[in-house]
């Protein structure tokens, strides 16, 4: 160590602790790389579930309109597959996987009149309370 250094380090007050922005630097990139690997993932994920959920809706309202097949084929459509297809009346219930995304919907057939298929008539009551 030459004069001059010792003189300036203590005249500087850096108290001999130069050259340690370098390896600052290296944990500054290295932590924002890794926060920027874990942001893409996150969106990617975020990406596919909202994805799934569109199609297991699409698939949904085929299921209910069409049927089974229709469902499938909306689904696969979608870049999803067709876990499970269960129907109860008019209701349809389906549950769709794309990637590792899952997500479920139901749909049920209504009528011109707006009431489902297998609802009940409303009474013929002009004072009805139905909804």
């Amino acid at each position: 160590m030459s004069l001059r250094t010792s003189v300036c380090s203590r005249a500087c007050g850096d108290g001999g602790v130069r050259g340690q922005m370098l390896p600052l630097l290296a944990v500054a990139l290295v932590v924002a790389g890794v926060l920027a690997v874990g942001i893409t993932r996150t969106a990617a994920v975020a990406a596919d579930r909202a994805h799934a959920q569109t199609a297991a809706d699409a698939a949904a309202l085929a299921g209910a309109a069409e049927g089974r097949a229709a469902a499938r084929d909306l689904a696969e459509r979608n870049g999803a597959r067709l876990v499970t297809y269960r129907q109860n009346g008019s209701e349809v219930e389906v549950v769709v996987q794309l990637g590792v995304a899952t997500a479920r919907a139901r749909a049920a057939r209504i009528a011109s009149d707006g009431v489902p298929v297998s609802a009940p008539a409303p009474p013929a009551s002009s004072s009805s309370t139905w909804p």
